[in-house]
């Protein structure tokens, strides 16, 4: 292991835990029961007698309802991440696909049009600007 993946493991596990409130406690059953998860299930799907069944039936019940506790987290996650994904896309809208932008106006002066970046206000801006440029 490199620096870097260290140094990216250090600062996935400083989020998880800011995302949780800082609260270790939560991260441990967290950990806690996806470990009766996976161990419940190798165990249910490994064993051939009813005894090693019922052990890993009930680790992955148990597993289960201490995962319930996360659903609240997980679909606020949930939301968060469809409104940073929506008001990207508002942010992006209208811009170039590449990540450049073109000159501003460039296009639209040789056209005999206002530039794309200027709106309405704007173009009042100027013009009452210009106004008051001559009477000064």
């Amino acid at each position: 292991m490199n620096g870097k993946t260290a140094a990216g493991l250090v600062l996935i596990a400083g989020a998880v835990v800011f995302l949780i409130g800082g609260d270790l406690g939560g991260l441990f059953a967290l950990l806690l029961s996806a470990g009766l998860l996976v161990y419940g299930w190798r165990k249910w799907k490994a064993s051939e007698t009813g005894g090693g069944r019922a052990v890993g039936i009930g680790a992955l019940i148990v597993g289960g309802i201490l995962l319930l506790n996360w659903i609240p987290f997980l679909i606020g996650l949930l939301i968060a991440a469809v409104c940073i994904y929506f008001g990207w896309a508002l942010i992006r809208q209208g811009r170039e696909p590449s990540g450049f932008e073109r000159e501003p106006g460039v296009e639209a002066e040789a056209a005999g049009q206002k530039p794309r970046w200027e709106d309405d206000f704007e173009s009042e801006w100027k013009r009452f600007l210009e106004r008051h440029k001559e009477d000064n």
